[in-house]
């Protein structure tokens, strides 16, 4: 079975998107405005058809982490949705704006991942690896990149 395309989008009035085709290592990010994102969704969604697997950020309500206003984000998802039902894309779990801490963007620049100028890119791309981080195991290619010289059976122990 052909291994998944994995795209984050950080959803509102401009989202970014990033992806990773976990079988040729190809990331790729980009930013869209509302037309541009239900075309990028079925353009993701043709080229990859079930390969695509697709996550966002959660919209919180005022008060909340998310910066942004509902009508936007709450639109972006709504096309993401609209795209996963029409297309038969794997949704995965939405996640708080406070996930992708973890991957600053220094990991990113590892990584080689960091878009100059495209913040909106660079928040779906530290979901995107967020989300890596959290798999088991981590994927060897992001362990040699953010770690390098880590073995798995090493020891901190003296």
């Amino acid at each position: 079975m052909p291994e998944p395309v994995i795209e984050w989008l950080d959803p509102g009035k401009t989202t970014g998107a990033a992806a990773l085709d976990m079988e040729t290592g190809r990331f790729f990010a980009g930013q869209y405005d509302s037309d541009e994102l239900s075309r990028h969704l079925f353009a993701m969604s043709t080229t990859y058809g079930s390969r695509l697997h697709l996550g966002y950020e959660q919209y919180l309500a005022a008060g909340g982490p998310h910066k942004g206003t509902s009508k936007h984000s709450q639109g972006a998802i709504g096309v993401i949705e609209d795209q996963v039902e029409c297309h038969g894309i794997t949704l995965l779990k939405s996640v708080p704006s406070s996930s992708r801490i973890v991957a600053s963007p220094a990991f990113l620049r590892r990584m080689d991942w960091y878009t100059p100028g495209k913040q909106h890119a660079n928040d779906a791309a530290r979901h995107l690896l967020a989300f890596l981080l959290r798999q088991h195991p981590v994927p060897a290619f992001v362990r040699e990149r953010l770690f390098p010289g880590y073995t798995p059976d090493a020891t901190i122990s003296p």
